[in-house]
């Protein structure tokens, strides 16, 4: 199961972030940025392993509130023009 949310930029006049926090950020910025694209291929990617012959199943999506849905369909397609996800035909 997948859950997509997005966080939206704090306020400005919300509660500074504490200082031990705001370290860890400054010192590893490149863990807390936004995602540009897929991550690098290593030995040990997931697969899920298929048996031979089987039909994938066939059910009709889950049914969403109109205001989740284009919440939903907003960061999908966002997540493909960033390049994090990609069309599937699957």
């Amino acid at each position: 199961v997948v859950h997509l949310c997005m966080v939206a930029p704090a306020p400005e006049s919300s509660t500074p972030v504490p200082d031990c926090i705001q370290r860890v950020l400054d010192e590893f910025p490149d863990v807390f940025t936004e995602p540009t694209g897929l991550p690098p291929r290593r030995a040990c990617d997931h697969m899920i392993p298929l048996i031979p012959g089987a039909q994938p199943v066939n059910i009709w999506p889950y049914r969403h509130k109109p205001e989740h849905k284009t919440e939903i369909e907003t960061q999908v397609e966002e997540l493909l023009r960033s390049g994090v996800i990609q069309q599937s035909t699957s």
